[in-house]
């Protein structure tokens, strides 16, 4: 099950995200029947992503064919008696670089169904352990979909980008500038930013992005780490720009909330300062 939704930024930041705490996401149904799940062909239309896959299952192989490149690989996949299972990469995958082929050989794929019913099941993915950040949450489907939407939510881009330079306030996208300054206090802490429940970086001390954004509407922007979480909405329109910190909460917290992240809308010269002082 490759991490499509994870392309941009390679199985390098998967690998990095091995050596950080582990972060509780979403709970498992009780009493779910994963029975259906071990042998049969299945569908994946992965988020933030214009790829499809079909999946093979029979016995302990999964083969997965990549339908829009043709590529295909081999998993080998052990169930754990009940809704969990783990996936260890066999064979196939010609065209990867090197950072993906160190990852699928020296680390397996951790996932659990969170729900599953006559049209779908829903899952997440994990390295190694499930107690381990989350890499994935996504959809398997029993029928093929004859009309494929445009997944595509977001994507990163470099600083020197033609995107980057060439943007106004008619571009068919928005740009969303992601940034942690430099402080002593937390420093050590780092914070995983979802983007609509789709990982988007790890928030370290002295870190910016830059997203280009691809839909209109409401997006939920989300970091975690710590004990607490940090939750905020933004109504995106093409052709604007957005700035959001990742701050450390520090002051007025106890040794439970103290480093917590949180998440604050900045105002474009506010964040322009706060970014050339890295």
């Amino acid at each position: 099950m490759k991490f499509e939704n994870l392309h941009f930024i390679g199985f390098y930041f998967a690998i990095a995200l091995l050596a950080f705490p582990p972060v509780t996401v979403f709970a498992q149904k009780d009493g779910l029947d994963c029975s259906g799940l071990h042998n049969g062909t299945f569908y994946s239309y992965p988020r933030n992503s214009n790829s499809s896959f079909r999946y093979e299952r029979s016995d302990n192989i999964q083969k997965e064919i990549n339908l829009t490149t043709g590529e295909t690989a081999i998993y080998e996949i052990h169930w754990d008696g009940k809704c969990n299972y783990s996936l260890k990469y066999q064979s196939g995958y010609k065209k990867i670089n090197s950072d993906v082929a160190d990852f699928l050989e020296n680390h397996k794929l951790m996932v659990r169904v969170i729900d599953v019913n006559s049209v779908y099941c829903a899952y997440e993915v994990h390295a190694d352990k499930l107690k381990n950040p989350l890499l994935s949450s996504d959809t398997l489907w029993f029928s093929e979909k004859q009309n494929v939407p445009d997944n595509i939510l977001f994507e990163p881009i470099k600083e020197n980008s033609k995107e980057l330079k060439s943007f106004k306030d008619t571009s068919s996208y928005a740009l969303l500038y992601i940034y942690r300054k430099g402080k002593f206090v937390c420093s050590l802490g780092n914070y995983f930013v979802y983007f609509n429940n789709i990982l988007s970086n790890v928030s370290s001390n002295e870190s910016h992005y830059v997203f280009k954004i691809l839909k209109r509407g409401a997006i939920t922007l989300l970091a975690k780490g710590g004990s607490r979480d940090s939750q905020i909405s933004i109504p995106i329109e093409f052709g604007k720009k957005y700035y959001m910190e990742t701050s450390a909460k520090f002051g007025n917290c106890n040794l439970a909330t103290c480093c917590s992240p949180v998440l604050i809308l900045r105002d474009q010269q506010r964040a322009v300062d706060d970014m050339e002082k890295e």
